[in-house]
């Protein structure tokens, strides 16, 4: 139920743990940030709040559709559709839960779900670049190893 990990998120980890350490590598936090924002889009990507994106599948003589959003108050949310099967992970700021092929409801951990929700806002420059009020958490890591 972890988001699609990449280098994207990665590279935003990486620009967010050594903000973190503090003024002894704000040196390198610049640099890393310098080239990490105009990449991502510049100020596009500085005022991006939300997006999401979806598609068509076929696996296994099934078609399908999924769709996938995201926001910078780290919600997440992956449904998808194939053939009769419906299936989604989803992530809030309460809880985060999936619906299997069966039908099926089950819940993430606690730490979980803030772990997702700390991996999702790093896809935002507002949390790589420390905006006011916006947090990686202290569980950003527990899923980078995943």
């Amino acid at each position: 139920m972890m988001p699609p990990y990449n280098a994207v998120m990665l590279l935003a980890a990486v620009v967010a743990s050594l903000a973190a350490r503090g003024p002894t590598s704000t040196s390198d936090v610049a640099a890393l940030t310098a080239k990490y924002v105009p990449w991502r889009g510049g100020a596009t990507f500085e005022r991006l709040r939300a997006y999401g994106g979806g598609g068509e599948l076929a696996a296994f003589g099934l078609r399908g559709t999924f769709v996938r959003r995201m926001t910078l108050n780290g919600s997440w949310s992956d449904v998808g559709m194939m053939g009769p099967a419906r299936t989604g992970d989803v992530v809030n700021s309460v809880a985060g839960w999936a619906v299997g092929a069966s039908g099926q409801l089950t819940a993430d951990s606690p730490q979980e779900a803030a772990a997702i929700r700390d991996l999702t806002r790093l896809r935002f420059a507002a949390a790589v670049l420390g905006a006011r009020g916006v947090s990686t958490g202290k569980n950003s890591m527990l899923l980078l190893s995943y």
